[in-house]
This record gives C-alpha cells, sequence and structure tokens, in this order.
C-alpha cells in the first residue's frame, strides 16, 4: 500500500474530498492546504503537477468553531468510507480505484500545544489534528472554490475553503525554514514554479522570469514574491508578510 502520484490519483483526491464534504453537509469551516493546492495554483500555466493522493486541511477555523464542528467532521470522513490510521489521529485513510490509497491530514496551528504534537478534539472517538507551525497562515488567506464530482451515482458541487496563493506560499516557507536542511531547497523549488506560474495572471513578478539555480537566487526570488503577495492581500485586509527570511 504505498502513493502513487498521477493524474488519476489525484482525480480520486478531489472525488473523496467531493464525497466528504456532502456528507458533512455544507462548506467545511477547513481550508485545503497542501496536496490539490498545487495544481489549482498552477492550473493556467505550462507546468503540470505530478499529481497527489493527499489532501491536506488546516483545521484552526473548525476548532474555533466550537466543539459541535469536529464530530460533525468526524462523522462525516466515517461516512464517507475513511478510517483513521492506527497510528495517527490526525490521518485518515480511504481507498480509491486501482489500488490508490486516498490520505485525508488534519493540521492546526495552536499556541498552547507543542509543535508537531498530536491535538485530539473534544467529543470525538478518534478525531485529531498534528500542530504544524506556519500552516495557520491559511486559515486568515483562503477563497471558495467549487468542485465537482459524483457521490452514489449522483453528480454534485459542493464548495471549499482552499488556500490562496499568499497563504500556500506564506506556510510552506514557515514550514522549510523548520525542517531538515535538505528539504528547504525542494520546498523553495515548488513555491517559486508556482509563483512564475500564477505571474503570468497577476503582477506578483514579471512574466519573462526565469527559475533561479542557485538557492540565494531562489530566495532572493521567493522573498520579492511573497512580499509583493502580500501587498496585494492586505487591501482585502488578510495577510501582514515579514520583510525578512
Amino acid at each position: 500500500m504505498g502513493e502513487i502520484r498521477s493524474r488519476l490519483a489525484r482525480a480520486a483526491a478531489e472525488t473523496a474530498l467531493v464525497r466528504l464534504v456532502r456528507h458533512y453537509g455544507s462548506t467545511p469551516e477547513f481550508v485545503v492546504l497542501g496536496g490539490l493546492v498545487p495544481d489549482l495554483l498552477c492550473s493556467t500555466s505550462p507546468y503540470i503537477h505530478v499529481g497527489t493522493t493527499d489532501v491536506d486541511v488546516q483545521v484552526d477555523l473548525e476548532i474555533q468553531a466550537g466543539s459541535t464542528n469536529a464530530p460533525k467532521l468526524e462523522g462525516a470522513l466515517m461516512r464517507a468510507g475513511f478510517e483513521v490510521d492506527s497510528n495517527k489521529s490526525w490521518r485518515w485513510l480511504s481507498d480509491g480505484p486501482n489500488r490508490i490509497v486516498i490520505k485525508f491530514e488534519l493540521l492546526a496551528d495552536l499556541d498552547d500545544h507543542p509543535a508537531e504534537s498530536s491535538v485530539l478534539f473534544d467529543d470525538c472517538a478518534r478525531l485529531g489534528a498534528v500542530n504544524l507551525r506556519g500552516t495557520g497562515f491559511a486559515a486568515g488567506n483562503f477563497e471558495l472554490r467549487t468542485f465537482s464530482g459524483v457521490v452514489d451515482g449522483t453528480p454534485v458541487d459542493v464548495q471549499v475553503r482552499v488556500a490562496s496563493l499568499a497563504g500556500y506560499l506564506l506556510a510552506k516557507i514557515h514550514a522549510a525554514r523548520s525542517r531538515r536542511p535538505r528539504r528547504i531547497s525542494t520546498t523553495l523549488r515548488l513555491c517559486c514554479y508556482i509563483t512564475i506560474s500564477v505571474a503570468s495572471r497577476s503582477p506578483l513578478i514579471g512574466s519573462d522570469t526565469h527559475f533561479p539555480t542557485s538557492p540565494s537566487a531562489q530566495r532572493s526570488l521567493l522573498s520579492t514574491s511573497c512580499r509583493r503577495t502580500s501587498q496585494i492581500s492586505t487591501t482585502k485586509g488578510h495577510v501582514h508578510t515579514p520583510t525578512r527570511w
């Protein structure tokens, strides 16, 4: 049972998300942060994301909404065919087509819990989240997107909160700073690719920008892109980006 990264796998992950939201009964408070997001941000670019079986969601807004939301989400996961990972309350698994396994992972960013610790929800039998610093940027920087799928033979459209470009980049750069050094370049490369891709339809950076090869140039490009992203986002009162990294 391993991860299969393909366009088919990505479609299966999106269908699983639609099925979950349908069973939730309304637009959830969680924000989709990883897995599906890079492909959405690069939807009009020549860069094609390889695919994912992950649906990573940031759940701070679910927690803030009160004790009724967590049991509602846990029930929706079970009705949608997910089962909790035996060792991780924050990871739920569902079988997809062609032996694809979909992973639904819940992320929190709580100041009163240690980083990378597991957080168990009140009034839930097994549902929890992993506390990852920086993921909270997504809770304040998202947009509603419509996802379509077929649930029990019926076409379904659902609305889901998805991290915006600013929320995604800020969460990723924060994660890169706390990861092992060899992971930093990979994360920065992904963020730069996404920023360059989005540049074709927004004034973040010049449309003729080429991806830099040196780590220092990558950091410079990403820092400039994030600052310009923050200037656009703050007009809506959402995000304040640090000017030093």
